[in-house]
């Protein structure tokens, strides 16, 4: 975010026509809902995992694996019964929740190293487009952003129930970035493509689409006085 300008050092007033340096209203807006944003995002994301793993599970035929899984708490539980159940998809959703276990408990790294695992060893996997965009959620803050935008461009073409929050997140890493025109395409983009669905979503989206180009009265240059 740009620094605000030094104090002018004469005692007179600014030079007349001087623009000022105050936050952009996109940078306001994200300073007063960072938070917010992070933490939707990651409860929406768990919410799409807890859902897709429930109806995995439902597929898996397997009664033993299914009350593996639902028995497990802690992440060495959920690290046993991705072992025991290596490449079905009860292994997968375990795997998924030992990430978020890790990250929780402020293991980071192995967190990821977890979720970079699962979506290799798991691409068919039902929840995996939630897993793409866990990692590109955790990557952003840890400010990786290259590795965070690769993670939720995969997301959004997983086609999944996360697609649309991993292209919320791709806009605003380009308008972070001033690529306005960039931004303006995705957030368009989810507009149109999930217009009767992802209701929430395609809201913030809208919401976006407004900040754009938006100037506060101070970053406008001044009009010059007449004598």
């Amino acid at each position: 975010m740009s620094e605000k300008n030094e104090q002018n050092p004469d005692n007179g007033p600014s030079p007349i026509g001087e623009i000022s340096q105050e936050p952009s209203a996109f940078e306001a807006f994200l300073d007063a809902n960072q938070k917010w944003l992070i933490i939707f995002g990651i409860l929406a994301i768990i919410i799409l995992v807890g859902c897709v793993i429930v109806n995995g599970l439902d597929k898996i035929g397997k009664e033993d694996a299914a009350a593996a899984f639902a028995k497990a708490r802690t992440g060495p539980q959920y690290q046993a019964v991705s072992q025991e159940y290596d490449g079905k998809n009860a292994g997968g959703s375990a795997m998924l929740l030992e990430a978020q276990l890790l990250w929780s408990d402020q293991q980071q790294q192995e967190a990821i190293e977890v979720l970079e695992t699962f979506v290799s060893k798991y691409p068919e996997h039902p929840a995996v487009g939630s897993g793409y965009a866990s990692l590109g959620s955790y990557q952003q803050q840890l400010k990786n952003l290259d590795k965070a935008k690769e993670a939720f461009e995969m997301a959004a073409k997983s086609e999944s129930a996360a697609s649309s929050l991993a292209l919320l997140s791709l806009g605003d890493l380009e308008l972070q970035a001033g690529k306005d025109e960039d931004a303006k395409k995705i957030y368009e983009k989810i507009i149109s493509e999930y217009e009767s669905s992802h209701l929430q979503v395609k809201s913030m989206a809208q919401n976006r689409l407004k900040l754009i180009n938006v100037q506060s009265p101070s970053e406008k240059k001044s009009e010059p006085t007449q004598p």
